[in-house]
């Protein structure tokens, strides 16, 4: 994994390296709070109210991707701002491939939600509930997420017309077309996973293709990089685009 050019905007969190175990390793709590991150051309810094996340350091040791299953990631970010429920990522990547941070990666949020009654996987992972959520970087990408096509169309859930489509070989949770991932987000993406991996030892797994469904190895919660879907049955993202997993084998 080549060194990012991000990398020395993260250089004031920098901790241990995460071993490989199924226990988080607390020793990588960031010693200080991110504040070098607002120096980075890469980065717009647009923190939620402190009282809309959870202002508990924690170490993390994996990398979660979401989409929002919505339009821009200001309206995501809004919506974050006026729920009780402090839900929402870290980050946010919009459709121009801006990046907003709106946590302190000292901190956690809600992200995941595993205990979700839909969720299909073991109670025995159910019952671990918010720690997946204490000790995972969450990353989302502003996308409608599945599409319906009508009359040689695509529409969203909201039943807007979508252009930039994306039609998968196999399908993917009941539906053959997404919004793509654009190529401005599949770039900042990778920039800000490389400068992620670098400061918290966070691995790469060799089988990129598991992430796009339930994985026992985030269940058990070891080190790398999943997708929502990796943790939830009941969620569609990410979905497999080609773009992502290509990105993501080439860290």
């Amino acid at each position: 994994m080549k060194k990012s050019r991000m990398a020395d905007g993260f250089k004031a969190f920098a901790g241990k390296e995460i071993t490989n175990t199924t226990t988080p390793n607390t020793s990588n709590i960031p010693k200080a709070m991110d504040h070098s991150i607002e120096s980075s051309r890469n980065i717009v810094q647009e923190l939620l109210p402190a009282n809309q996340y959870v202002g508990e350091h924690t170490s993390k040791n994996a990398i979660v991707l979401h989409h929002t299953a919505g339009g821009s990631a200001d309206s995501s970010i809004a919506w974050w701002k006026q729920s009780s429920d402090r839900v929402g990522t870290h980050f946010i990547i919009d459709r121009d491939g801006t990046v907003k941070q709106v946590v302190p990666l000292t901190d956690w949020i809600y992200h995941l939600y595993v205990a979700s009654k839909g969720n299909k996987i073991p109670a025995r992972f159910k019952r671990i509930g918010s720690t997946y959520d204490k000790h995972t970087i969450g990353i989302e990408l502003a996308s409608y997420g599945p599409l319906t096509q009508k009359d040689g169309k695509f529409y969203n859930v909201y039943n807007k017309e979508v252009l930039a489509v994306e039609k998968l070989d196999k399908g993917h949770k009941g539906y053959i077309y997404y919004e793509a991932y654009t190529p401005a987000q599949i770039k900042s993406l990778k920039v800000l996973l490389e400068s992620l991996m670098n400061v918290f030892g966070i691995p790469r797994q060799d089988h990129i293709e598991k992430i796009f469904d339930i994985n026992d190895d985030a269940l058990q919660q070891r080190p790398g990089i999943y997708t929502h879907v990796s943790y939830r049955t009941d969620k569609f993202d990410c979905y497999p685009s080609k773009a992502l997993i290509e990105m993501l084998k080439s860290l």
